[in-house]
């Protein structure tokens, strides 16, 4: 029977190196002035790898090395990086000019110098992909990823409260296949946000987002559970384009910008007051989508540039007022207990004439979330 080893390769010609299932290797070391492509994966005694080469540019450390402790890459041109530390990595150095892509998982026992020190030392990183973490609250500012403009949470990732502040990021999501179960509290700065999309987050309580604007806000989508949330903030200074959120018990919802051109709450529940609040931070929606809220019973929406309205399903809404002059369209399908109000005066559904499209309460007529909203068909 083999001792364990160690490995030191030096290669000048070698463009593709791929170690797997190799037994009683203590570690790696390799140099290398050609070598491009490096995966690892399944050597399950390794317990450090070292590697030299100034035109590596994929690194792959995958799972099965339940022994790796040490990790150092010294790549000058290394743009891309995944590394699965199986729950054993401790320390973890790479040192490149050109990184962009880095993805971190299972790393419960990284010691987080060594991980902040990575994301510092490669400050071109624009992906960073995140999972398991060895603290209960982290934060990335613009010190550590100054040019960030990509976060995905891995389905691993087990923090209790994350703090982002980054100028440069766009895009801010989480990975569908798993739950995150851990995440209670999340803090976004940002300034021009493209996409904010929030899924597999049972344990989420409350969020902040500020920024200059964003296109793009989804909380709980495709998801069968009910998200129960203490405080929805989002504070934009200009504008918001899309916020929607699915299936989320809401104590205090406040959404603050110049103008939001669409506000979906889709089976939300949430009171008549948390409501006129959220609708009085931001007076400026173009398309208020509210279907199936089944808790609201009084909306009051007064002198909103409102041009589109979509109550349906929500069947204890008892008293709807609008002041809306710019209003098109009204859905009110399923809304059997509701008593219409325009400007005060109530008017009823049998002999009534209105300024706008109206779907009865005896209809059954779905409209999409877009903008302007469509007869929704099967």
């Amino acid at each position: 029977m083999c001792e364990n080893l160690c490995i030191c390769i030096r290669l000048n010609i070698l463009l593709y190196i791929h170690f797997v299932c190799l037994q009683h290797l203590h570690g790696i070391r390799l140099t290398s002035n050609s070598l491009q492509t490096l995966c690892v994966f399944n050597i399950w005694s390794t317990s450090f790898i070292s590697v030299h080469a100034d035109k590596l540019r994929h690194v792959t450390i995958d799972s099965g090395m339940e022994s790796l402790e040490h990790v150092q890459l010294n790549a000058g041109n290394l743009r891309r990086a995944c590394v699965n530390g199986a729950n054993c990595l401790r320390t973890l150095r790479i040192k490149s000019e050109q990184l962009v892509f880095l993805e971190l998982v299972n790393c419960e026992l990284i010691d987080m110098k060594s991980f902040k020190e990575v994301l510092r030392s490669n400050p071109q990183i624009a992906c960073l992909r995140l999972g398991c973490i060895s603290q209960d609250s982290v934060t990335l500012d613009e010190t550590t990823i100054p040019k960030l403009q990509e976060l995905c949470l891995m389905g691993d990732f087990s923090c209790e409260a994350l703090h982002i502040r980054s100028p440069s990021i766009r895009l801010f999501h989480t990975e569908a296949e798993n739950d995150i179960i851990t995440l209670n509290h999340l803090y976004l700065t940002a300034n021009h946000l493209c996409k904010v999309a929030l899924v597999g987050m049972p344990a989420l309580r409350t969020v902040t987002i500020q920024c200059v604007s964003v296109d793009s806000i989804e909380l709980n989508l495709c998801s069968d559970d009910q998200l129960h949330i203490e405080s929805f903030v989002v504070n934009a200074l200009n504008a918001i384009g899309f916020l929607r959120l699915f299936d989320c018990k809401v104590k205090l919802l406040s959404v603050s910008a110049q103008l939001a051109q669409t506000v979906v709450l889709y089976r939300c529940q949430m009171t008549d007051y948390v409501l006129q609040m959220a609708l009085g931070g931001c007076p400026n929606i173009s398309h208020l989508n509210l279907e199936k809220c089944r808790e609201i019973c009084h909306v009051d929406i007064p002198t909103q540039p409102l041009k589109f309205l979509n109550l349906f399903g929500c069947s204890s809404i008892s008293k709807l007022n609008l002041d809306c002059p710019e209003l098109i369209a009204v859905n009110l399908g399923q809304c059997s207990n509701v008593r219409l109000f325009i400007r005060g005066v109530e008017h009823a559904f049998r002999d009534m004439l209105v300024p706008f499209r109206l779907v009865e309460p005896s209809q059954h007529i779905r409209w999409t979330h877009d903008f302007p909203p469509q007869e929704y068909r099967c």
